[in-house]
């Protein structure tokens, strides 16, 4: 009998380079975080004028300045997801809140809230270009190539 392989094995592995490191965001929305990578596994992280929360989290490169952060934070759950595009090129960050909703005909129904801002840089003003919503790809064929 085959053993079952799951998807897991057509990803990268996860990276781990974020470790040590610390940002300070400064969403759209006027809201402010601090995250701080603790380690591979681990990191803190605030809202301004909150205490820290540590939880853990899971990283992936999509290339040479770009990660991919996912967590999902203890205290909902199991039922939140953030996602956080950081983009140490441009400064710039895009959080993706994935909520999955209580409701009891569709118990898997997810919600998706969207949200951009920019890393702050000590001595630095933010970036005015910010990530954005396009419709570019509509009419485009996409080819995905695995590791």
């Amino acid at each position: 009998m085959p053993k079952y392989k799951p998807l897991e094995q057509f990803r990268a592995p996860y990276n781990y380079e974020l470790a040590g490191k610390s940002f300070h965001l400064v969403m759209d929305d006027g809201s402010e975080l601090s995250l701080v990578f603790l380690d591979g596994e681990n990191f803190q992280w605030a809202e301004r004028g909150k205490p820290y929360v540590w939880d853990t989290y899971e990283c992936l490169k999509a290339d040479d300045t770009t990660y991919f952060v996912h967590t999902m934070p203890a205290k909902d759950g199991g039922k939140v997801n953030y996602c956080l595009i950081l983009d140490l090129g441009q400064n710039l960050v895009t959080q993706v809140k994935s909520v999955q909703e209580d409701v009891p005909e569709y118990p898997r129904l997810i919600k998706v809230f969207p949200l951009f801002g920019a890393i702050k840089l000590p001595g630095r003003p933010l970036p005015e270009k910010r990530h954005f919503f396009t419709d570019a790809m509509a009419g485009r064929r996409i080819t995905w190539h695995y590791n």
